[in-house]
């Protein structure tokens, strides 16, 4: 049983960590990839998504779909999963994450779980989202896992996750306002915090800003000489996600400093080039027009909003976005500018042995985790038959001629015996209880008393006879023994 499964989600892709009986979370790494692109594949043979997906649909297959949160907006959008029924787009995203999930639990736990019993191995399931993504698609993406059967299933706000984090170490009490910034893709994003909340404030993004200068121009450079080396053809709309995908690497040869580093260039499409990079050049290339004029805009407007001041507000950029032109930009105009280098792994790991942040931070109400019919009607396409059995419960108005059973309504007529009454007589032998108060007139008792009158009838009688007896002579005191017997003689 997994105690806990986190699902990172963002326009760029899906990443999955889990831990077991609430112990320390790991990441998987589906296929090896640590983010899985959000591009799916699906006919009536083969399901698929991922970079395998991403290669089909930049290379124009009908059966391949990318753009997953424009497209879940369109109720018209459907897919066949190994030719069954079709089904709502929106779902192919669990799909995805069944099929992960099934992976994780017969490779990495050994164990054997088919599909039907993903939402069983799971204790609970945790959606963790990114500040790219807006309000309407969180609440939809929520509501396709909780419709699937995933009723213990909480949702939160990675920009509060990380948070809630960053407070164990630099107390952010201090400060009336956060403005965290991110960099997803191309796009910078800024947020909005008053205090540490589960929603921001608000939400901003400037397209174009989302990367450090440099490490744009390191990876653009990178794919142009491949491409031009290998002589691939590639569209221009497939240009930007190319370079995106270079960007890490982009990333390493600025962490390395060297002048001229080489690498091998792997494009999408399987293309492989050695490609030399002269930082030189791309020093020649910084281009400083960049808008972040557009940055200062946003955040001085929130602050004229609110109740706080330059002074008491803090600047919080994440991660690589934090380069050395975007911290110069901000700390020559604010005072409290920090970066927050958490990293995602450990962020859950904290969230993992405290639920009472993710309860607090969470975005779902709590009558929606218990849900259980809903799954079902949405897991089996057939299973809109059902209501078409709703006939059935009409048959029941048939019983109305049971109203026949009124005669036996009848018996009420049995009323009579309470003529029964008669036998209340008995009652009446409750007297002979009250015999049992004649018993007073056993108290003739009292009649002993009489037996004390007989003394006085023979006690009259014994003073004549003491009188006689003491005018014989001066015998007195001798004859007082003899009335004794004299009365027993009587008796």
């Amino acid at each position: 049983m997994l105690s806990k499964v986190f699902v990172y989600l963002s326009r760029e892709g899906m990443s999955i960590y889990y831990s077991e009986d609430n112990s320390v979370v790991l990441e998987y790494k589906f296929e090896q990839e640590p983010v899985i692109p959000l591009y799916f594949y699906s006919t009536r043979d083969v399901f698929s998504f991922g970079i395998d997906a991403r290669k089909r649909f930049h290379g124009g297959d009908s059966d391949a779909f990318g753009n997953y949160f424009d497209l879940i907006q369109e109720p018209a959008q459907t897919y066949s999963l190994y030719g069954s029924n079709e089904f709502e787009f929106k779902k192919i995203l669990v799909s995805a994450f069944e099929k992960i999930m099934e992976s994780l639990l017969r490779n990495e736990l050994y164990k054997d779980v088919s599909n039907s019993n993903i939402k069983n191995s799971i204790d609970q399931l945790i959606l963790v989202y990114s500040s790219d993504l807006l309000d309407k698609e969180k609440r939809l993406v929520s509501n396709v896992f909780q419709t699937a059967g995933y009723n213990k299933i909480k949702a939160i706000n990675k920009t509060y996750a990380f948070l809630t984090c960053y407070n164990q170490h630099s107390k952010l009490d201090n400060f009336k306002s956060i403005f965290t910034i991110e960099g997803y893709e191309n796009d910078l994003w800024i947020t909005h915090f008053e205090g540490i909340q589960e929603s921001p404030t608000s939400l901003k993004s400037i397209p174009g800003l989302g990367a450090d200068p440099k490490a744009k121009i390191i990876a653009e450079m990178l794919f142009y000489k491949a491409v031009d080396k290998a002589d691939a053809p590639f569209k221009k709309e497939q240009e930007e996600s190319e370079i995106l995908r270079l960007m890490p690497l982009a990333l390493k040869y600025l962490e390395q400093g060297k002048k001229e580093p080489i690498d091998t260039v792997r494009l999408s499409d399987g293309t492989e080039e050695r490609v030399r990079i002269k930082l030189r050049e791309v020093n020649d290339k910084v281009d400083f027009r960049s808008d972040y004029g557009k940055l200062h805009e946003i955040i001085e407007d929130n602050l004229k909003n609110s109740n706080s001041t330059l002074i008491d507000s803090l600047i919080l950029p994440f991660g690589a976005i934090a380069g050395e032109i975007l911290l110069e930009k901000l700390r020559q105009k604010y005072s409290h500018v920090n970066v927050c280098d958490l990293d995602t792994l450990s962020c859950l790991s904290h969230l993992n042995s405290n639920d009472k942040i993710i309860d607090q931070g969470n975005l779902l109400p709590t009558r929606a985790t218990s849900n259980p019919p809903t799954p079902t009607a949405s897991a089996d396409p057939a299973a809109p038959s059902r209501p078409a059995a709703s006939p059935r419960p009409e048959a029941p108005k048939a019983p109305k001629p049971p109203s026949l059973p009124k005669p036996p309504a009848a018996p009420k007529a049995t009323k009579p015996p309470v003529v029964s009454k008669p036998p209340a007589a008995p009652k009446a032998t409750k007297p002979p209880v009250v015999s049992k108060a004649t018993k007073p007139p056993a108290a003739p008792k009292p009649p002993v008393a009489p037996k004390a009158t007989k003394p006085p009838t023979s006690g009259a009688p014994k003073t004549p006879a003491i009188n006689s007896k003491t005018m014989i002579g001066d015998e007195g005191p001798p004859p007082a023994p003899p009335p004794i017997p004299s009365l027993k003689s009587k008796g």
